[in-house]
Formats: structure tokens, C-alpha cells, sequence
């Protein structure tokens, strides 16, 4: 395997596959890594929300006692960049497999760096074309998060879509598109 050579995996068109049936789109946007990084640090916090709060507690009272133990020795030092890599280790173990397979999920979906996506919200379903291919899903089962840089679809346990507040809007505005997506006027959370 040749690391200087693209991966089979991603595609390598980035435009995305047209929709077969005529009509409007309502959202075109290009994925980037900020933005997927930024929702996929929004992503798995909302997904793991327990998990990450009762490891963060665990970790605290780890760390604290490992700091007092070593303080106690005359080794304070020692004992707080010991914590210090347990706990940035733990944490980051709380959510790696998830993350593994989100990633996984979205390339499976053509959600890459690069790729032009085309969103539609008609009737009860959802659809986006990405260079992959178009993929539907039923409106009702789409989680909506609101964030400061956009809004989080969630429309599988394991996948989810980030529409930037600068992306192209056919024909309405952001916060037009976001009411009529989220059915309310809620202030981003």
C-alpha cells in the first residue's frame, strides 16, 4: 500500500449525485474538516452525555487521589503530570470506538473533506446527495440540534449531517431554514 496514494474508500469526485427527481434543492454546502471536527466534537458529547459526565467524575477522584498519594511521598510533581496523562488518556478512551465508527459511517456516506452535499426537506423525509450517492431518511426520526455555527442532524444512532450557517440556502435564509427544520425559534445551545 502506497501511503502517497488515495484511499479507495473516499471518493474522489466531489460533487454530488443529482437528485432523479426534479425540484429545488434547499441547502448546498461543502463539508470541511473545521466543520466536521466542530460537529463531531458537538456530535459525541450529545451522544455520550452520561458516559462522559460519570468518567469525568471518576477521573477527577482518580487523579485527586493519585496526586495526594505521590504529594504525600514529596513527589507532587510527579503525581500531577501522572494524572494529568491518565486523565487526558481516559477521556479520549470514553469515546474512541465511538468516534471510530462515526467516522467510518460518514465516509460510508460520502460526508469527506471536500465533498458537496445537496439537502432537500420535503413533506416527512429528508434527503442528501453527496458524491456517494442520495440517502433518505423520514423526517420524523431526524434529530435537530441547534449550535452557535449551524444546526446537527442526526438521523441514525451512528451519523449525523452538519449544515453551516454559511452554506448556500436556495431559497430562504439560515434561520428560516432552521425554524422550518427544528419547528420552533429556539435559541443555539
Amino acid at each position: 500500500m502506497n501511503p502517497y496514494e488515495p484511499s479507495k474508500a473516499l471518493p474522489t469526485e466531489t460533487a454530488p449525485v443529482p437528485f432523479p427527481d426534479p425540484g429545488p434543492i434547499d441547502v448546498a454546502f461543502r463539508v470541511t474538516r473545521r466543520d466536521l471536527r466542530y460537529a463531531e466534537s458537538q456530535f459525541v458529547l450529545k451522544l455520550h452525555l452520561l458516559r462522559l459526565s460519570l468518567g469525568s467524575f471518576a477521573i477527577i477522584l482518580v487523579s485527586s487521589g493519585i496526586v495526594a498519594g505521590l504529594a504525600m511521598m514529596g513527589h507532587f510533581v510527579v503525581g500531577w503530570i501522572a494524572a494529568m496523562i491518565l486523565s487526558a488518556t481516559a477521556y479520549l478512551a470514553l469515546v474512541h470506538r465511538s468516534k471510530m465508527e462515526i467516522r467510518e459511517q460518514l465516509v460510508v456516506h460520502g460526508l469527506t473533506p471536500n465533498a458537496r452535499c445537496n439537502l432537500r426537506l420535503r413533506g416527512d423525509q429528508l434527503a442528501l446527495a453527496t458524491p456517494t450517492g442520495i440517502y433518505r431518511w423520514p423526517r420524523k426520526g431526524v434529530t435537530v440540534h441547534r449550535t452557535f455555527r449551524g444546526l446537527l442532524l442526526c438521523p441514525e444512532p451512528r451519523i449525523y449531517l452538519f449544515v453551516s450557517k454559511r452554506s448556500d440556502f436556495q431559497n430562504e435564509t439560515y434561520r428560516t431554514f432552521a425554524t422550518r427544520t427544528t419547528g420552533t425559534r429556539s435559541s443555539p445551545t
